[in-house]
């Protein structure tokens, strides 16, 4: 990461006002892919513009080249990109990149497996699907709702072909912390009364292991 402060952004990425970024895990051929997916003018929900794209197939044509495993993360699932940002967004880019067509982006590489994504305040696992294969987009929930929960994820070789994804949620430790109890009980009733969303991916998609073909493999 640049200058070792831990978030991988360069001047480059400071002038152009988007945070697009790889890095890679030490001793793994594991390349990480960061994509900036906010809506510059505004909007709370996704928006990938035309340089967007660029940056993106760029970012993916140098991991092949570099044979790496590509693993993306961005804010917003693919689901959730707009031409406008959403609601309250300003302007309607019509060379925004829709939901189909960043999924035929990253499904015509077989070196991209997972996709992390977040936004929607609940796990779930859900496929992209093109090109005669899927990338898996993992999402995880929020500690701002129930189940008020973060995702531990480990990537294995599984050294026959396969790689497997092991997700496993946690907690956070509200315990002598009077605003984090009651934040949690708040998150509770919400879910209980039906006001926030319940569905069955928030109990069946939260731990999981999923199993990929290994690039390359044979």
């Amino acid at each position: 990461l640049d200058d070792q402060d831990g978030h991988g952004l360069s001047e480059d990425e400071v002038t152009e006002g988007r945070a697009f970024y790889t890095f890679d895990v030490p001793g793994t051929p594991i390349r990480f892919v960061i994509i900036d997916t906010t809506a510059q003018t505004s909007g709370a929900d996704g928006l990938l513009t035309d340089a967007d794209r660029t940056r993106l197939v760029e970012a993916l044509d140098q991991a092949v080249v570099d044979e790496k495993w590509v693993m993306l993360a961005s804010h917003h699932a693919a689901g959730s990109l707009t031409s406008t940002g959403g609601a309250f967004g300003t302007v309607d880019d019509p060379d925004a990149l829709t939901t189909a067509e960043f999924t035929d982006i990253v499904t015509s590489y077989d070196n991209v497996l997972f996709s992390f994504v977040g936004h929607s305040h609940r796990h779930r696992i859900a496929t992209l699907e093109g090109n005669g294969r899927a990338v898996v987009e993992v999402m995880t929930a929020a500690v701002a709702d129930f189940p008020h929960q973060s995702r531990i994820v480990e990537i294995w070789d599984m050294d026959n072909g396969w790689v497997m994804l092991r997700g496993t949620a946690v907690d956070f430790v509200s315990r002598g912390d009077r605003l984090a109890e009651e934040a949690r009980r708040l998150g509770i009733v919400d879910y209980t009364s039906g006001w926030a969303d319940n569905n069955d991916s928030m109990v069946t998609d939260r731990n999981v292991e999923i199993f990929l073909p290994a690039p390359g493999a044979p």
